[in-house]
């Protein structure tokens, strides 16, 4: 049985075949890996939570690379690859993505987005939902209730008592 493919691996395995690692200027990423054939690029991105691809068809512009080897990136067309509830090893389907194209051919998996963002699971985003609505309901109890015991403080400490039209507490 072969063990998977960690993503340590595919980073080696990127950079074994060419790909030129760059530290991405947005920080939705943590790195990125790029390979342009002929004018095609292809740019493997490393972010938390899974493995994106940003490909270029007809590369014209749209990368950016300064002196310290930061890479800024308009355009192309962006695919997600989630970890979560993913039916493919994303790992896996980057490395085979990856070495299709250093040899000139694009797959038709590199549109085929994979897994789920945790965001958009309806279970999670349920109690997301309700763990906000009761902060909220808390939050505004503990703030009338302060705004109560400072009214009922100011009447009793600062007015000495007196209530108004005559009356004293």
């Amino acid at each position: 049985m072969e063990k998977a493919l960690t993503t340590k691996d595919l980073i080696i395995h990127l950079v074994e075949h060419g790909y030129r690692y760059c530290k991405p200027k947005c920080r939705t990423w943590k790195s990125v890996f790029i390979f342009r054939y002929k004018n095609s690029v292809l740019c493997i991105l490393f972010r938390k939570n899974g493995i994106d691809i940003r490909y270029y068809e007809k590369y014209e512009n749209g990368i950016s690379i300064d002196e310290k080897n930061t890479i800024s990136m308009l355009g192309g067309k962006l695919y997600k690859n989630h970890y979560n509830e993913s039916s493919n090893l994303i790992t896996q389907k980057i490395k085979v993505i990856s070495n299709c194209f250093t040899n000139g051919r694009i797959m038709d998996e590199i549109i085929i987005q994979d897994g789920r963002s945790y965001l958009l699971n309806p279970e999670y985003q349920n109690i997301k939902d309700e763990s906000k609505e009761n902060f909220n309901k808390k939050r505004e109890q503990l703030k009338d209730d302060k705004d109560q015991r400072g009214l009922m403080d100011y009447l009793h400490n600062d007015c000495g008592g007196y209530w108004g039209d005559g009356v004293w507490a």
